[in-house]
Parts: structure tokens; sequence; C-alpha cells
């Protein structure tokens, strides 16, 4: 097992955060709101589904593409807008595919997700103005043929 004791400083730094949690997380919420409303209904961009009764944490706004990933992050970056890949198959990386000798090809959709998760810029406080341009980027990336297709 692994131990996780949190430090002295980590803990000064985040104990005056939890009385904001709410607030912050609120914000987070209304973020994703917005994104969520401007790509509704594009039909290259799939968002996850929700969880009834239940609550998000949104730490990453991540969206589903129809197109070749790393074609649409340098596209957007040359537009000024970071975007990241935060998860990966995990069957695919070293440790997995030494140990168990997983392979490509063993969890389609663990890699169809995987290759097509884009994680946005989603900041506390992030302006509204900014999740509109990166919206409009992305859509006009992937509508104008700007992103090519995957495959």
């Amino acid at each position: 097992g692994w131990k996780y004791n949190m430090s002295n400083i980590d803990a000064a730094i985040l104990l005056p955060q939890l009385n904001r949690i709410d607030v912050k997380l609120r914000e987070r919420h209304r973020l994703a709101r917005n994104y969520s409303a401007l790509f509704r209904d594009h039909q290259k961009i799939q968002l996850q589904s929700e969880i009834v009764d239940s609550v998000h944490a949104r730490h990453l706004f991540t969206v589903w593409i129809d197109s070749d990933r790393m074609h649409t992050i340098n596209e957007l970056r040359e537009c000024g807008i970071e975007t990241v890949v935060n998860y990966n198959p995990i069957h695919l990386t070293s440790f997995f595919s030494k140990k168990y000798g997983y392979k490509a090809g063993d969890f389609p959709i663990a890699e169809s997700i995987g290759s097509r998760t884009l994680s946005l810029p989603f900041y506390p406080y992030m302006p509204d103005e900014h999740v509109e341009e990166v919206a409009s980027n992305l859509k006009k990336l992937l509508s104008l043929n700007g992103a090519k297709s995957r495959g």
C-alpha cells in the first residue's frame, strides 16, 4: 500500500480554502454548464453524461471529439488555446502491458474513449469570454475540416 500524509505546509494552505469550497464548486459548475450549452448540439463533440443525484467534482472539463486529437490540440495551440490529454487507457501503460501482457485491442471501449478525450481550459473564475473563445475555436476547427478525421 501507499501512505499519503499531507505536509503541514499543504494543510496550512488548504485549511482556509475549505471555507470557500462550496463557492468554488458552484463556480466550476457554472463554467461547466456554459461549456455544455455551447457544445450541446455539435455532432463531433460528445459531452460526458451526468449521474442523477450525484455531485460532480468538476476537477476537469473533458469532451470526446471525433477527430484526430493531436492535430486538434496543435490547431488549438496555434489559436493560443492550451488543451491537454489527462487520461490514457491504463492497460496500455508500460507497467500494465509488461506485467499483464495487455496490448492495443484488448479493451476497445477504453481505447476509443482514451483516444478521443480532450481536457479543455478550466479554472476557477475563468471569464465567460474565454469559455466562449475556446468553444468557438474548437467547434470551428471540427466543423470546417480544420481537424483531421480520426482513423
